[in-house]
């Protein structure tokens, strides 16, 4: 079932997230038991974390592969639930690969800035201060590298 609402790559995950949460608060969950709803409980308590930005899953799983998702420049998606798939989870890691070897054709700084800023989801302030390097100088970067992986978007899929 966790399958179905985040994926394989991610189902096993989700599952054992609910299971940790039942037995952190078994007292809670004995009611829903005794009722005979825990199948429906455990069927909507799936969807609710495998899809919202609250829960605790997706902090734990999901939050990092949707933010390279939606933040990386040259990928794009058919929809938000289609990132946690297998299939589409290879397509986004291929194409960093490919954007990364693109990416060894222009100054090494500006690749490295690159790579922080997207990867490490750093803000211009953020990457400024660990580095000590002018937000400027960090902007100037940034953009020469996405304008470089945006000439070569055909090469990267």
């Amino acid at each position: 079932m966790s399958n179905r609402y985040v994926g394989e790559n991610y189902g096993g995950d989700l599952l054992n997230d609910l299971t940790l949460t039942y037995l952190e608060n078994i007292e809670k969950y004995e009611p829903i038991c005794k009722r005979g709803e825990l199948m429906s409980y455990t069927s909507r308590s799936m969807a609710i974390c495998g899809f919202s930005s609250n829960s605790r899953f997706y902090y734990k799983y999901k939050k990092h592969a949707e933010k390279l998702a939606r933040k990386y420049p040259i990928h794009i998606l058919a929809n938000k639930e289609d990132v946690y798939s297998v299939i589409n989870q290879n397509d986004i890691d291929d194409q960093i690969t490919e954007a990364f070897k693109v990416l060894e054709e222009i100054r090494w700084f500006d690749a490295e800035v690159f790579k922080s800023y997207y990867l490490h989801s750093h803000s211009l302030k953020s990457l400024s201060d660990a580095t000590g390097i002018n937000k400027n100088t960090l902007y100037q970067s940034i953009q020469k590298a996405k304008d470089y992986l945006q000439k070569n978007k055909k090469r990267i899929g």
